[in-house]
C-alpha cells in the first residue's frame, strides 16, 4: 500500500517537475539570447550604426561579437555555455555530440535580412527596432549551426517543439508560438526591418 501511494505521488509530481525544468531552459536560453544581442549592438555602435551581417571575408557574426562578451568565447566549451538548453537536449536526442561539433558554438541565429548590401544594413534603417528580430532560435543541420536565421530555418526548440526564443533590436526578448512565426512573411517588418 505505501509503495502504491509513493508510485502515485512520484507520478503525479513528474510533470510537474519537468514543466519547472522547461521553464529554467527557457529562461536560461532568453538570458543567453539579450547576452549575444548586448554584445552585437554595441559592435554595432563602435561601427557607427552599420550592422554586421552573418558573415564576410570568411568571418561569421559570432567571431566578430566575440570581443564585446563579457568572458572570451575561445573554445566549444565556453560556447556551450551560450547554447540554449532544450536544442542541447533535442540534439542528444537524434546522437548529435554537442561537445565536439561545430554545433556546441551555440543555438542562435542572426536575422538573415542583415546585409552589407541590403535595405538592411545600418541601425538607421530599422523603422521600428522592437518589432524586428535580430536573434532566434536555429536549426542544427548536418552539425552545424546556421549563423543566420530566417522563416525555413528558425526551430522551436521549448515545450515539445512549439515555441521559439527570439530577441529583437531593441534588446527585449519573448517566446512565442508556430502561429506568431507563419504570420510573418520575408517582407514583413519582422524580418526586414522596414
Amino acid at each position: 500500500m505505501v509503495i502504491a501511494v509513493l508510485a502515485l505521488l512520484a507520478g503525479l509530481a513528474l510533470p510537474a517537475l519537468l514543466k519547472t525544468s522547461e521553464a529554467s531552459n527557457q529562461t536560461k536560453c532568453l538570458s543567453n539570447m539579450r547576452q549575444l544581442s548586448a554584445a552585437y549592438l554595441l559592435m554595432v555602435a563602435d561601427k557607427d550604426g552599420v550592422l554586421v551581417p552573418n558573415s564576410g571575408g570568411g568571418n561569421t557574426w559570432y567571431n566578430d561579437v566575440d570581443d564585446y562578451m563579457p568572458t572570451k568565447l575561445e573554445t566549444s566549451v565556453d560556447w556551450k555555455s551560450l547554447c540554449c538548453p532544450s536544442a542541447l537536449a533535442g540534439l542528444a536526442k537524434v546522437g548529435i555530440n554537442s561537445s565536439t561539433t561545430s554545433s556546441s558554438r551555440a543555438t542562435y541565429g542572426l536575422n538573415s535580412k542583415i546585409d552589407s548590401t541590403g535595405d538592411l544594413k545600418r541601425m538607421a534603417n530599422l523603422t521600428k527596432p522592437s518589432a524586428t528580430i535580430l536573434v532566434g532560435d536555429t536549426k542544427i543541420q548536418s552539425d552545424w549551426t546556421t549563423m543566420g536565421v530566417q522563416k525555413s530555418n528558425i526551430y522551436a526548440w521549448h515545450r515539445k517543439n512549439t515555441k521559439y526564443s527570439i530577441c529583437y533590436f531593441d534588446g527585449h526578448s519573448e517566446v512565442v508560438d508556430q502561429v506568431f512565426i507563419d504570420s510573418k512573411n520575408a517582407s514583413d517588418i519582422f524580418w526586414k526591418g522596414l
